[in-house]
């Protein structure tokens, strides 16, 4: 996360994602994405958009796509130290 200003950030997201489906499939998800952060109270609490490609595959089926996505959700910053944060975060994801 890069702060501009009071209000505006950028936000880099990539990350790996690997869960049991509702169905007892296995699925692998890794999205990597850019977007804009607006801090709502102070540096605590944010909401975000982003959007970027991510990664696709299901072990269970052998499906494995990849393609455009896009996400936004909200979060909340907990400061340990001058450098050091715990940040807990609510997302949507759009696998197009």
């Amino acid at each position: 996360q890069l702060k501009f200003n009071a209000p505006i950030g950028l936000q880099f997201h990539t990350g790996y994602n690997h869960f049991t489906d509702a169905l007892g499939g296995k699925v692998r998800f890794v999205p990597i994405r850019i977007g804009a952060m607006g801090y709502i109270y102070q540096d605590l609490i944010f909401v975000y958009v982003d959007s970027g490609i991510s990664f696709f595959y299901s072990p269970t089926t052998g499906t494995k796509q990849s393609g455009f996505s896009l996400g936004c959700g909200a979060g909340y910053k907990i400061p340990l130290s001058n450098k050091q944060l715990v940040q807990y975060q609510s997302c949507i994801w759009l696998f197009i």
